[in-house]
């Protein structure tokens, strides 16, 4: 997926007239400016947030200011509509307990954020194969290429055909997400900056995983953040905030729409979620790019094999 995405990079790469770089030199520098500019910081970001939480206990999670607010909130909320209710004949005496429900919560958010940091060994493990195996294919591509023609399950024009393919899907897939989901979150992190709230890093990171997936994007982590501003009076905050997701989400419309203008076939964004959950079952957090790319070949492959 990722070698078919990053060959168009390093096809224009290689016709770049001032420097001359060797096949892996090319590589090399694809390599650092998409894993280590983009990957490091979020994972910096993600194994703190991992180490934060799994210090933390389900009792101090359900005593936290925030929880109290919530609960508080939501007790007056209830008291309103019960009022209501009163008045017009219902009796609605319904109670909601958040710290039960947090603690609860608490106890697999904790569980889930202590085998992520226990992990780390293995990730980094896993990713350097990963670096290793796309060096490969990348620079042994027209030898896998001669070697898929001759088992000839398709004619040698129908597999340069199915490669364009592949290549183009995976590009516009993988560039314009990643695109969509950095921008998405720098917009929501200098929002959180400018109302002068704490861990930027932790909110970028959440919010650029958010990003990648259709219809909602990055709305879940903006919602929560208006409602934590409004939960504390903060009203201006709140606006700013609005603000920012409403800027967040022309940004995802924008860019899917100039990506994708020459597509005529491609799917429709809850296709490409219903996909991405699919994948996410299947798959694990492989699909969230996985999804939007077998959407879009399912869309796109017939052509592929048409009798010639």
């Amino acid at each position: 997926l990722f070698a078919f995405a990053l060959n168009p990079l390093l096809v224009k790469l290689r016709q770049f007239k001032k420097v001359k770089l060797s096949d892996v030199q090319a590589i090399t520098v694809l390599v650092i400016g998409l894993f280590g500019v983009l990957i490091l910081p979020l994972s910096i970001a993600v194994v703190k947030l991992a180490n934060l939480i799994s210090k933390m206990n389900t009792n101090q999670i359900a005593e936290s200011l925030l929880v109290q607010k919530v609960q508080h909130f939501a007790t007056t909320l209830i008291e309103s509509v019960n009022g209501y209710a009163h008045d017009l004949g219902f009796d609605l005496s319904t109670q909601i307990d958040i710290k039960t429900h947090v603690a609860e919560l608490g106890k697999g958010v904790l569980a889930f954020a202590t085998a992520i940091v226990t992990n780390i060994p293995e990730a980094l493990l896993q990713f350097a194969l990963f670096i290793a195996l796309l060096y490969y294919i990348l620079l042994n591509q027209d030898r896998l290429k001669k070697s898929f023609i001759k088992t000839e399950i398709l004619s040698e024009i129908q597999v340069h055909r199915l490669i364009k393919l592949f290549e183009k899907i995976c590009y516009l897939v993988l560039v314009s997400t990643v695109l969509i989901a950095f921008l998405q979150a720098t917009v929501v992190a200098l929002g959180c900056l400018i109302v002068g709230y704490e861990g930027i890093l932790i909110i970028f990171a959440i919010a650029f995983f958010l990003s990648f997936t259709p219809v909602l994007g990055s709305a879940p982590i903006t919602i929560s953040l208006i409602g934590y501003a409004l939960l504390n009076g903060n009203y201006g905050h709140a606006v700013i905030l609005v603000i920012v997701a409403i800027l967040a989400a022309t940004l995802d419309n924008v860019i899917k729409t100039y990506a994708f203008s020459a597509e005529e076939d491609s799917v429709s964004p809850l296709i490409a979620l219903l996909a991405i959950i699919g994948s996410l079952a299947m798959f694990g957090p492989l699909g969230l790019f996985l999804g939007p790319v077998i959407a879009e070949l399912a869309v796109q492959i017939g052509g592929i094999v048409e009798v010639e």
